[in-house]
């Protein structure tokens, strides 16, 4: 070997050269124009969460609301099976259509769950009064907001583990 060493001399001159013939031949992509005359606008949910109304996106706490929609596109038999559909309730019923249940919200006790009709209460303070859900027609119910987790500074000290507040329509 007679000691020659190539080297190569890094001309970025040609890269470049390179790149811009092939952006030459690319075709721009064109985007479809949107048209502006069509705008979609939703429906203000208004909750009573706090006992005052308040949009949906501004209520601090967890809460899902079935709305009126909802409840009269699906054949349901008593606001048991609507509130139900919630993942976070539990019903134990015990006997057949029409007998006692005992609603619990996110695992607490069933008496640690306020159920409210426009604000009264529908479930009594102790184990001796329970909830007969199969005798609430849905027919008359607007929307039911289910709030999870406690709200006892609201509602007192039946609302440790919830609320499941039962709207009516208004006539």
């Amino acid at each position: 070997m007679s000691g020659v060493r190539m080297s190569t001399v890094f001309q970025p001159t040609r890269l470049v050269g390179a790149i811009a013939i092939a952006m030459g031949f690319s075709s721009p992509a064109l985007a479809q124009e949107q048209s502006t005359n069509k705008t979609a606008t939703l429906d203000t949910i208004v909750v009573t969460a706090s006992r005052t109304e308040e949009k949906l996106k501004n209520v601090p706490v967890r809460l899902t609301v079935i709305d009126q929609k909802t409840i009269e596109q699906n054949p349901l038999l008593n606001i048991s099976d609507v509130i139900q559909r919630d993942p976070s309730v539990y019903i134990k019923q015990s006997g057949g259509l029409g007998q006692i249940s005992e609603i619990s919200l996110r695992g607490a006790k069933s008496v640690h769950t306020l159920v409210l009709k426009d604000g009264a209460r529908l479930n009594s303070q102790n184990e001796l009064g329970p909830l007969y859900p199969a005798f609430l027609d849905t027919t008359d119910v607007q929307q039911v907001e289910i709030l999870k987790g406690p709200a006892s500074v609201q509602y007192g000290s039946d609302a440790i583990g919830g609320v499941i507040q039962l709207i009516s329509k208004k006539t």
